[in-house]
Order: structure tokens, then sequence, then C-alpha cells
């Protein structure tokens, strides 16, 4: 039997004296007992804790992807910089010390495509009253 593990987001208001009245997205991470967390506005929240959240706690099976798609990578950004990109994982880029980050304001579905070629199943938990997600089931 798989297992699984239940992302819960929450939503917020920042009370923050140079914040203030920006939202806050919040995504908790039950197995760790980590929190990711945005803030501001105009761009993929959602998308962004949920991408911190792999690259923070899958570094091991984002290195994985990248040893199999070796012969794939490609520089990105400055050439000074030593960026690698893998082309087909938008957001998914290796820092010159071979770290793997995730921006994950480029959107939740290619956060959830990058964790689906790293073995991690990740759907949404939808709350048709809040119009929203609401969290994440993660099978590992």
């Amino acid at each position: 039997m798989s297992e699984y593990n239940y992302l819960p987001l929450s939503w917020s208001i920042s009370k923050g004296r140079d914040t203030y009245g920006y939202n806050i997205c919040r995504l908790d991470s039950r197995a760790t007992g980590k929190r990711y967390r945005c803030n501001g506005g105009g761009y993929d929240m959602v998308g962004s804790v949920l991408g911190d959240w792999l690259a923070n706690e899958h570094q091991e099976r984002l290195q994985i992807l990248k040893a199999h798609n070796a012969d794939k990578l490609e520089a990105c950004g400055y050439a000074v910089d030593g960026w690698m990109k893998i082309p087909g994982f938008y957001g998914l880029t290796f820092d010159i010390m071979g770290k793997a980050h995730i921006d994950g304001a480029c959107g939740v579905s290619s956060v959830i495509k990058i964790a689906e070629a790293c073995g991690i199943n990740v759907t949404s938990d939808y709350s048709k009253r809040a119009r929203r997600a609401i969290g994440f089931f993660v099978n590992r």
C-alpha cells in the first residue's frame, strides 16, 4: 500500500509594517513539520510554495532527474552564473553547485510535472466552496 502525505494550504493577510495587506500563502509539510510561505501577488503563489517544498524535501530525486537527463542539459541565463536547465521542465534550474531550484511562480502545473518526473504523484485537494485548492495529496 502506498503512503500518502497531505500538504495543507492556508491563506492570510499580512499585518507587517512593510507588507501590510499583502496576501500570504502557506504550505505545511506534516511529514517534516516545515512551513513554506510566500507573500505578495500577481504570480502563482500556490505553485511557488509547492515548488519550494519539492526543491527542499526531494532534492535527491531532482538530482536523479538531472542525472537521467545529463545529455539534455542546457545553459540558461548569463553564462557566468553557470545555471543549467532541462528542456521540457519549465521552472527547474540547477545552480553552479548542482543544487536544484524550482521557480513555482511559473505555475503549479509545471511543478506537478517536475514532481511526476521524479516519481512523486501530486493531486490537488480542491474545495468547491472556497473555489480554490486547499492542499495536495502526495504519494511517495
